[in-house]
């Protein structure tokens, strides 16, 4: 490789990928130390980049690594592209649906709901028949859409979040990797594009983010798959072994 070819940002982040590497007492360079240095640059693209598509960099950083380290144990790894963005709006509507039936014998007290529960009956009554019907015809796509897919994969991993652990006072997080959120379910869309189609899927813990907070891994699988996703997950929590924090 000619270095000199290379940006002085690329340089940089290959003599971190390598120092990196060096301190782990890794015996060779990879995919995952490179992604590593990329990220940790202050004005770097890469983190731009993943700030852009709606995940926090150091959650990516910590997801990627989990999923790629299943290749020492014999597994393929590859990363895909797949546009979900449709499946927000869908969900809206149908948690909104979802809110209203189940407070429904309720509804003459709204003045007594939470806050949360409250604004979400009241988008479920602002829901039309039209938009419902929508989502469920997306619903019915999505799910053709994961049939493709598991005839092809096995498994997909995801984030279980797009942000790391915030403090318990808080009720939700403002942003996500610095951009303001548009509702306050939009840190729990990698659930949600999962959990539309009933998929069986297990979260675990992939790593610590550079704070030392704990970052979760979702792995999902195809219908009734719910034995190999869990085998999935025990292997990611044998290769990722995340201690229980200390007490006091």
């Amino acid at each position: 490789m000619r270095l000199d070819k290379l940006t002085i940002k690329a340089q940089e982040a290959l003599q971190a990928a390598h120092e990196l590497a060096a301190s782990r007492a890794h015996q060779e360079l990879t995919p995952e130390h490179v992604l590593a240095a990329l990220l940790d640059q202050p004005d770097g693209i890469a983190g731009a980049i993943l700030r852009k598509l709606g995940v926090d960099p150091g959650v990516e950083r910590v997801c990627r690594s989990a999923a790629f380290a299943l290749s020492r144990n014999g597994c393929g790894v590859e990363e895909i592209q797949l546009d979900l963005s449709a499946a927000r709006p869908a969900f809206l509507s149908l948690r909104g649906l979802w809110f209203v039936t189940h407070m429904y014998s309720r509804l003459d007290k709204q003045d007594r709901f939470g806050p949360n529960v409250a604004n979400n009956v009241r988008s479920g009554l602002e829901v039309t028949s039209k938009e419902i019907a929508a989502a469920e015809a997306y619903r019915a796509d999505l799910c053709r859409q994961y049939r493709q897919l598991f005839n092809e994969y096995d498994h997909l991993l995801t984030p279980c979040v797009a942000v790391p652990p915030f403090p318990v006072e808080q009720n939700f997080p403002d942003t996500i990797a610095g951009k303001p959120m548009k509702t306050y379910i939009d840190w729990i869309a990698p659930t949600f594009v999962l959990s539309l189609t009933g998929l069986p899927v297990a979260c675990v813990p992939a790593g610590l983010d550079a704070t030392g907070m704990p970052v979760g891994l979702q792995v999902a699988g195809g219908h009734l798959g719910e034995e190999n996703v869990l085998g999935v997950a025990a292997q990611i929590q044998k290769l990722r072994p995340v201690a229980l924090p200390r007490s006091g």
